[in-house]
This record gives C-alpha cells, sequence and structure tokens, in this order.
C-alpha cells in the first residue's frame, strides 16, 4: 500500500472486524484490507489519522500516509460492537464524510455494506 500504513501480523489481544474496507480513489485503488479492533469497554476500536502509533495499538490504527495532509492525525475511529461498526469523526479541521454526510465533531454513525467514508483526498468503502 501507498496510501495506508497497517500492521497485519495477527495480534492475541485484537479482534478481527466483520468484512473489510476497499480503498477506491488514487494509487491503492481496489485494495482491500482487514481491520482489528483494540478492546474496549465501548467496543472494539480501530483509529484512523496521519498519527504514528506503536506496540500492541498499532494493529488497530489505520495510518495514512503523511503527505496527505488533508487528513488529520486523529481523524476518525471505527467502533465495533453488537454486531454493529459505527465510526465517529475526530477532527474539527479535516471533516469525515460518510455516504455524502459530513460528521460534526464527535458525531458517530453506523456503517453499512456499501458504505462510503471520505477523509481528505483518501476514499474507503465498507464491505461485507
Amino acid at each position: 500500500f501507498k496510501t495506508i500504513k497497517i500492521n497485519t501480523t495477527p495480534s492475541k489481544t485484537m479482534r478481527l472486524i466483520p468484512g473489510h474496507l476497499e480503498i477506491t480513489n488514487g494509487e491503492d485503488k481496489g485494495k482491500a484490507f482487514l481491520i482489528q479492533g483494540y478492546p474496549t469497554k465501548e467496543g472494539s476500536i480501530i483509529t484512523i489519522g496521519r498519527e504514528v502509533v506503536s506496540g500492541e495499538k498499532s494493529h488497530s490504527h489505520i495510518q495514512i500516509d503523511s503527505r496527505y495532509q488533508t487528513v488529520s492525525r486523529k481523524q476518525a475511529e471505527l467502533i465495533y460492537m453488537d454486531k454493529k461498526l459505527n465510526i465517529r469523526n475526530l477532527s474539527e479541521t479535516n471533516i469525515t464524510v460518510v455516504d455524502g454526510n459530513e460528521l460534526s465533531l464527535g458525531a458517530v454513525v453506523e456503517l453499512h455494506a456499501g458504505s462510503v467514508i471520505k477523509m481528505g483526498e483518501i476514499e474507503f468503502q465498507y464491505k461485507l
């Protein structure tokens, strides 16, 4: 991948989230990847952004390449709980857009099969 960095090594503490994300534009268009969540009381969490995350939580982070300045260091979180995948916008500057709708800071919406997530120049589609 040229657009993202993701740790694909299996982890004992992470939980694989059903489905996958597919990059729908740019250099990695058509490439898909599975996601793993870090267990919390709120659910299994996957962070997304330009921030570099190391250690055990690196398995549950989708790092956007630093050349994509339209994506924040802490852009969004995917939250998997009760067999539902939600996304929370963490950025006030670079808004997360889901299915054409801009999410305000802290807003959470459920993702469905086919949902399109846009973060600056990067776009993903959630597929089951």
